[in-house]
């Protein structure tokens, strides 16, 4: 794969448009904003925009939604959209919104297995990537002793290289094994968290990270055939994989940069515009 120059890498990341549509939340969502302006703010383009645009959505989700059956307002706080709003924040050198952003880790808090919350609103369910979006952020802010014991908690909780949901029965006083697993697109998230855990803090994490690459080489072995819909795992595949199988990023970053940039979803035209930030740009 020839590599673009830096100056080709500015104009594809200045050619991403905010979203008109709200497919996915996309116009609603803080995060979509939080990733263009983290790549923007890379490559040296205006950037103020997007994180105010970021701020009046609360730097969350804007939107009400239900998740096994248990509604969350429009004004819930999550995990899963703060971590790219603090990489963001500490990329914009916003020392106050950096704190604030992981402030409100502390205040989602844990569940009694050891696993992060997903949201400010109980729902009793389980999802493995916002505990290792947690850890990052402490990470992010130096503050690894917090970050360990959730990263610990990943170790015994990874399973054949991927995590299952857990949903909490009342019933039994316990919290249920569910058979949903991470999804590509999660998975090559997680990889990436548990990579920057490590660079970030020294933590180790690449007995965790071996297996999970295993699942994502396995699942994107056709990553380049042509497909009806490209969506938010490619780019984060290519950033999972980056650095690690230089076959696979290499078809995953090509991939991104010819479809997942130009996508009709802005959150996926965001992710991809901010893997190529990191991946591509120094």
């Amino acid at each position: 794969m020839a590599l673009i120059n830096e100056l080709n890498m500015t104009k594809l990341i200045g050619s991403v448009k905010i979203p008109t549509d709200n497919i996915k939340f996309e116009l609603d969502s803080a995060d979509g904003y939080a990733f263009l302006g983290y790549a923007r703010k890379k490559v040296g383009l205006s950037h103020i925009e997007y994180l105010k645009a970021a701020k009046i959505r609360n730097f969350t989700l804007n939107h009400e939604y239900t998740i096994k059956g248990t509604i969350v307002p429009k004004n819930g706080i999550y995990t899963y959209t703060s971590w790219v709003c603090l990489e963001f924040a500490i990329k914009s050198g916003n020392k106050l919104l950096a704190r604030k952003l992981l402030n409100r880790v502390d205040n989602i808090g844990k569940y009694s297995n050891g696993m992060i919350r997903y949201c400010n609103t109980e729902t009793k369910y389980v999802v493995p990537n916002v505990t290792s979006a947690a850890a990052l952020m402490y990470c992010m802010n130096g503050q690894s002793s917090k970050a360990k014991p959730l990263v610990n908690t990943l170790r015994r909780m990874q399973s054949r290289g991927n995590w299952n949901y857990h949903m909490f029965n009342n019933s039994k006083n316990k919290y249920q094994r569910l058979e949903t697993k991470e999804d590509n697109m999660h998975l090559a998230m997680m990889v990436y968290h548990l990579k920057e855990i490590n660079k970030l803090s020294g933590i180790e994490t690449s007995d965790m990270i071996a297996p999970a690459m295993e699942i994502l080489k396995k699942n994107n072995k056709k990553i380049n055939e042509k497909r009806t819909k490209i969506g938010w795992d490619i780019p984060f595949v290519a950033l999972a994989s980056h650095g690690l199988d230089n076959n696979l990023y290499g078809r995953a970053i090509q991939t991104t940069i010819n479809k997942s940039l130009v996508h009709k979803n802005f959150r996926t035209r965001a992710i991809s515009a901010w893997v190529i930030s990191k991946t591509l740009v120094p």
